[in-house]
């Protein structure tokens, strides 16, 4: 069952429900930053969402594929790479997390190596989390910029219920 345990975000007082299978979940795979694609781990928790930005998606590489193959592929993504702007959206690097985080027992990334950007979501600032019928694909805006979450396919119930129990508002 739930556990229910107070505490403050923002400086206001509020109850944060902590769900039965832990107080921090990988949610998601890979995520899109307005039209930047990036895969990495997305976690979930009462407080906030933690976009982890492991690579970012090169749509040229992938149309190079399809054209000549692996060297269309890495001719077509080198010079795509070149003229991608840079995305400058994240919090702080992986390692700047508060070890309260990152050394908790339920967060689910153990092993992490690099010093990535994070893109940290507190609840408060994110505004319609909505999840279209028939897809695997969460959406939401946040300081009005708009996020999309893309999760392992048949997993929707227990994304659905962990998000549920850590009292976040959704259109499902």
């Amino acid at each position: 069952m739930a556990q229910s345990t107070s505490g403050t975000h923002g400086g206001v007082g509020a109850q944060l429900s902590t769900p039965a299978d832990g107080h921090y979940r990988k949610i998601g795979f890979a995520f899109s930053v307005g039209k930047v694609k990036w895969a990495g781990a997305v976690i979930a928790s009462p407080e906030a969402l933690y976009l982890l930005k492991e690579t970012r998606q090169n749509a040229g590489a992938a149309a190079g594929a399809h054209a000549g193959g692996l060297i269309g592929a890495l001719v077509v993504g080198a010079i795509a790479s070149a003229f991608q702007k840079p995305d400058d959206t994240k919090s702080c690097k992986y390692f700047e997390l508060p070890l309260e985080v990152r050394g908790h027992a339920d967060w689910p990334v153990t092993k992490q190596k690099k010093d990535v950007d994070v893109i940290v979501l507190p609840k408060p600032y994110v505004e319609g989390l909505r999840h279209q019928r028939f897809s695997n694909v969460l959406k939401l805006t946040a300081a009005g910029i708009p996020y999309s979450i893309e999760y392992t396919l048949f997993r929707g119930k227990k994304v659905k219920s962990f998000l549920t129990q850590s009292g976040w508002a959704m259109e499902w």
